[in-house]
């Protein structure tokens, strides 16, 4: 996935997660980050899987942090590249 946004969920404490779809991938693997380290990147947590491209609701989130997610691709052939990080801040 090249593209993928965080986004305000229906409710305070809730982001919503979509990326773009890929043809042939089976499932995804994302991570959240809320800290970055002292070398300005994200602090990345445990790697989640899901099938869904749309809405992967991440909650709770803790309003007037800084999210960052990151996604990558897996089929029978492995797993892409992650993609770049995108962020947003929780309302």
């Amino acid at each position: 996935p090249l593209q993928g946004t965080l986004e305000d969920g229906e409710k305070s404490g809730e982001l919503n997660f979509r990326f773009e779809a890929i043809a042939n991938a089976w499932e995804y693997e994302y991570q959240v980050a809320s800290t970055v380290g002292a070398d300005g990147q994200p602090e990345w947590g445990e790697t989640a899987r899901t099938t869904n491209s749309l809405k992967n609701l991440l909650t709770p989130v803790v309003p007037g942090t800084r999210y960052y997610a990151r996604v990558r691709a897996r089929n029978g052939k492995g797993e892409s590249d992650w993609s770049a990080a995108f962020s947003q801040y929780a309302r």
